[in-house]
């Protein structure tokens, strides 16, 4: 501890301090900017730039709410129903629908269910399903050893009737189903096979396949040759 100054001496001023020389190091790289990063000079305000600033507000503000145009509603898809596909005016055509398919059936205004079915294949939970949603329940046997002048003319009714509409018509693979919609295009002239081919095709008739599709294709090339 300094010694006290005699008295009535000013007391010795402070020694000056110490000079601390800095250096400048970096920052370690975890707390380094990005190198990548410049900044570009700011550019002034220009008329057109400051109206852009009207329209988009900063985002403290309550962004101004506009009407949103009115669009015409999409049309309804498929749900449950493979193959599904438009085979003409009000009518369509696919696969046996899943429960979830009648409900899309029953919901987008469908009339009549036309099932294309084996001559011993059990239609009753079919028929009891389509009624329960309010929807006519309509069958028509056929097999390639069945297939007839007359099964493909009561197809042709069905399929014509204006009172069915709208109207869905379906079977289990395609291949029954798909046979009449071929022979439902072609009708009577032979020029109509490509185009026949390529709308039953759309609606899952596949003649090239080897089960029953190929089957049911004999059958239709035999009655064709009467």
């Amino acid at each position: 501890m300094p010694a006290a100054p005699p008295s009535g001496q000013p007391p010795a001023p402070p020694p000056p301090p110490q000079k601390v020389e800095y250096r400048w190091q970096p920052a370690p790289e975890s707390a380094q900017l990005d190198k990548s990063i410049h900044l570009g000079t700011p550019e002034p305000l220009t008329p057109e730039s400051k109206e852009k600033l009207k329209l988009y507000p900063p985002e403290t503000a309550e962004p101004e709410k506009t009407p949103l145009a009115k669009k015409d509603p999409s049309p309804a898809l498929p749900v449950g129903i493979f193959d599904f596909s438009p085979a003409k005016d009000q009518v369509s055509g696919g696969r046996r629908p899943s429960l979830d398919g009648l409900d899309w059936l029953k919901d987008n205004g469908y009339r009549t269910v036309l099932f294309v079915r084996g001559p011993r294949e059990d239609d009753s939970t079919d028929k009891k399903q389509v009624e329960k949603r309010g929807m006519k329940y309509v069958s028509l046997e056929v097999s390639p050893a069945t297939l007839s002048a007359q099964v493909v003319i009561d197809f042709n009714q069905i399929v014509g009737n204006a009172k069915n509409y709208p109207l869905f018509v379906y079977d289990r693979d395609g291949s029954l189903a798909g046979g009449l919609w071929y022979l439902h295009f072609r009708g009577g002239d032979p020029n109509a096979d490509d185009t026949a081919r390529v709308r039953a095709g759309a609606l899952g008739f596949r003649e090239d396949r080897d089960d029953t599709h190929r089957t049911m294709w004999l059958a239709i090339q035999k009655l064709l040759s009467k």
